[in-house]
C-alpha cells in the first residue's frame, strides 16, 4: 500500500481535477520593482573632436573633460552613447504611446497599486519598472507575471534561480541583455596564463524583442530588460517553472546580490 503513495501525486489531478483560474487585469496589483538607467545613457567623449588645437594645448596637462581647462575658442567636447557589441539597429514607429501608467513619484520598492498601475504624474521622472502577478500560487509547476518597463528604463540585472523562464513580448520594442557567454575551457586557460578576457567577451549579448516574439532564459542566467525608447511601454509576459516567482537582483553583471 505504501508503494502506491508516490502515485497519488499523478492520480489525484485525474480523479479530482483542478479548477480553472481566471485573472482579470483590473484585479491585478502593480508592484514597483528595482529599476536602473539604460546602459546606453552612460556617456563618453566623442572621438571626432575638432583638431584645431595648438601644439601647446595638446601637451597641456589639464584634463580636456574639464570645460574650465579649454581655451575660449575651443568648443567643449560633445558626448555620444556608448555602443554595446552585437547591437542590432532596428527602426520602428514610436509615434503613439501605449496605454498604461505614465509614472509614479517617490514610489518605494515593492509598493502595490491594487487594480491598476500608478496614474500619470507629470512630475515623475527616472527609470520605472512594474510587475503584475497574473498567475502565482495557482499551481506548483509554473507561474506567470506581467513585466512593464517604462520609457528610458531598465530592470536590474537579475536571474531567476533554479527556474527556467519563457518570455512573450506583448507590446513595445524591448532589449533583452544576456550575461556574457562563458567558455569553460577558455576560462581555465586564461586563468592559468593570467590573461584577462577581451572586451568582446565581457559584453552582454543583445536581443531585440518585438510584439509576438518569444525568448527562453535558462535557470541561473543573468539578464536585464531594457526600454530604450522615449515613448511607449515595453510589456512582456514572463512564465517561470515554479509556483512562485524567484528573482535575484544583482549589483551589475556577475555582481553580488542586492540587499
Amino acid at each position: 500500500m505504501a508503494s502506491l503513495l508516490p502515485l497519488l501525486h499523478d492520480l489525484l489531478p485525474m480523479i479530482i481535477p483542478s479548477k480553472v483560474h481566471i485573472a482579470r487585469d483590473g484585479e491585478l496589483a502593480a508592484v514597483v520593482e528595482r529599476a536602473e538607467t539604460p546602459p546606453w545613457d552612460s556617456r563618453t567623449p566623442r572621438r571626432d573632436l575638432p583638431q584645431s588645437i595648438s601644439a601647446q594645448q595638446q601637451t597641456d596637462d589639464a584634463d580636456i573633460d574639464d570645460p574650465r581647462s579649454l581655451a575660449p575658442s575651443q568648443p567643449a567636447p560633445q558626448a555620444e552613447p556608448i555602443e554595446l557589441l552585437d547591437r542590432e539597429e532596428i527602426s520602428y514607429d514610436r509615434s503613439t504611446t501605449e496605454p498604461g501608467c505614465e509614472g509614479v513619484q517617490g514610489a518605494r520598492l515593492g509598493m502595490r497599486y491594487p487594480g491598476e498601475e500608478p496614474e500619470s504624474d507629470a512630475a515623475a521622472s527616472g527609470p520605472r519598472v512594474f510587475r503584475k502577478d497574473a498567475m502565482v500560487g495557482v499551481t506548483d509547476t509554473m507561474c506567470a507575471t506581467v513585466l512593464t518597463v517604462k520609457p528610458r528604463s531598465a530592470s536590474a540585472v537579475h536571474h531567476h534561480g533554479e527556474q527556467d523562464t519563457i518570455i512573450y513580448a506583448t507590446s513595445g520594442h524591448g532589449v533583452l541583455l544576456i550575461s556574457p557567454p562563458l567558455d569553460p575551457v577558455k576560462a581555465i586557460k586564461a586563468g592559468i596564463r593570467g590573461q584577462a578576457p577581451t572586451r568582446e567577451e565581457e559584453q552582454p549579448r543583445r536581443h531585440h524583442l518585438s510584439p509576438g516574439d518569444f525568448a527562453f532564459v535558462p535557470a541561473w542566467t543573468e539578464h536585464q530588460v531594457i526600454n530604450e525608447g522615449d515613448v511607449g511601454d515595453v510589456v512582456w509576459v514572463v512564465t517561470r517553472s515554479g509556483g512562485e516567482p524567484v528573482q535575484v537582483d544583482l549589483v551589475g553583471w556577475g555582481g553580488e546580490r542586492v540587499g
